[in-house]
């Protein structure tokens, strides 16, 4: 876990190397992490759910 600040720091290096072409793959459970992404990929006992963008995750949590 990362306090408010350096999780922002990263978050910010993330976006850069996405921005740049890099493909950035994070395996968290943390929601606030989605307003970053622009899918996601839910999985359980190591098999995919589902993929959905992730705005709409965001609104249904």
């Amino acid at each position: 876990n990362l306090d408010e600040e350096n999780e922002n720091i990263v978050m910010d290096l993330l976006s850069s190397l996405h921005k740049q072409g890099h493909t950035i793959v994070v395996v968290t459970h943390d929601l606030n992490v989605c307003k970053m992404a622009e899918r996601e990929i839910n999985m359980q006992h190591g098999k995919i759910l589902g993929e959905m963008e992730c705005e709409m995750v965001c609104k249904t949590g």
